[in-house]
């Protein structure tokens, strides 16, 4: 399970596992976008042939080593907060899939950036962030 302590920010986020004590949450090297794994996320409203949607999952597949679709956005940002993807892109989420999975990405590492439309957002690795928007801008 994964927190933060309350009442402050940078505090970190950890991951309590059974028995062992709690261990931070950290986001690892960085490494060439065609080396890494990226989770996308979609909300509810997306349809079929959401012209938007289709050229980034399109321009994702052809440039990352996999694009993840899990349909829970909830394990998505877990992977990311624990070093085993290198972003998330969440493409008209609900507010509720973003909020507190980004909070917990920013507190392991992760930098996050949200375009003019408020519609996508990418949270990961920092050069992870920086070569998605140079791919998709």
């Amino acid at each position: 399970m994964a927190h933060r302590r309350a009442g402050r920010g940078g505090g970190g986020a950890w991951l309590a596992d059974g028995d062992s004590p709690p261990r931070r949450l950290a986001l690892g090297v960085d490494e060439a976008l065609a080396h890494t794994t990226i989770s996308f996320a979609q909300g509810y409203a997306v349809g079929h042939g959401d012209a938007r949607r289709d050229a980034l999952f399109d321009a994702l597949e052809r440039n990352a080593k996999r694009v993840l679709r899990t349909w829970a956005p909830s394990v998505d940002w877990g992977l990311l907060a624990s070093d085993r993807t290198g972003a998330l892109i969440a493409y008209r989420n609900e507010p509720w899939d973003l909020v507190g999975g980004a909070l917990i990405a920013i507190e392991a590492g992760a930098e996050t950036y949200a375009d003019a439309s408020g519609d996508l957002v990418i949270t990961g690795r920092p050069s992870t962030v920086a070569a998605l928007r140079a791919l998709i801008e």
